[in-house]
C-alpha cells in the first residue's frame, strides 16, 4: 500500500497531472452502464471508468480488450 501511495504522489508532482472531479452526468451514465444483468467487480469498475469518460467528454485509453469492447469512448492500445 505504501508503494501505491508513493506512485500516486509521484504522478501528482508532475504539473501535467491533476485530479478531475466527476462531471454532473457521471451518475446517470454509471447507472445506465450498470443496468446489465451481470454481477462482477470488473464490470462495475469498467462501467464507472466509461461513465466518467462519457460524462466528461473524454476517452479511456486501455490495453484491455474487454473494456474497449464495452464503450464507444475507448481507444485500444496495441503492441
Amino acid at each position: 500500500m505504501a508503494e501505491a501511495w508513493g506512485a500516486y504522489d509521484f504522478f501528482f508532482r508532475d504539473d501535467r497531472v491533476m485530479f478531475q472531479p466527476e462531471s454532473a452526468g457521471t451518475e446517470s451514465a454509471f447507472r445506465k452502464a450498470t443496468s446489465v444483468p451481470v454481477a462482477s467487480p470488473k464490470v462495475w469498475a469498467d462501467a464507472w471508468l466509461l461513465a466518467v469518460a462519457e460524462a466528461a467528454g473524454g476517452v479511456v485509453v486501455t490495453f484491455d480488450r474487454a473494456l474497449a469492447s464495452c464503450g464507444a469512448h475507448c481507444l485500444l492500445g496495441g503492441r
